[in-house]
């Protein structure tokens, strides 16, 4: 998709490349633009694949790096229990939310 943004709809924003290839893995350090994206499409109105769907878009009301957290955690264990690969962005991701944690969404 991120390929696409320039060829295809003129959009040559690099922050805005990013946070549509990192959408559904998310990665460490994570933009502003890339946290709620990520947040928006794992929890946008047309998801009901599971109950935490509904938690996670209240917790991203008030901390959207807990929510991003609660996104990440559910997505590793569906993966694992699939027994695939995961993706390092996404261990990554989590881990550099834990490690920097200082309850502010900046």
């Amino acid at each position: 998709g991120a390929a696409m943004l320039g060829p295809v709809f003129g959009i040559e924003d690099e922050e805005i490349a990013d946070a549509v290839k990192y959408h559904t893995t998310g990665r460490a350090d994570m933009t502003m633009l890339e946290k709620i994206i990520f947040v928006a499409d794992a929890a946008e109105q047309t998801r009901t694949y599971d109950k935490m769907v509904a938690e996670w878009r209240k917790k991203a009301k008030t901390n959207l790096d807990e929510a991003i957290v609660m996104i990440l955690n559910y997505n590793i264990l569906k993966v694992v229990k699939k027994g695939f690969v995961l993706h390092e962005n996404t261990v990554k991701a989590r881990n550099y939310i834990l490690v920097n944690k200082n309850g502010r969404d900046d």
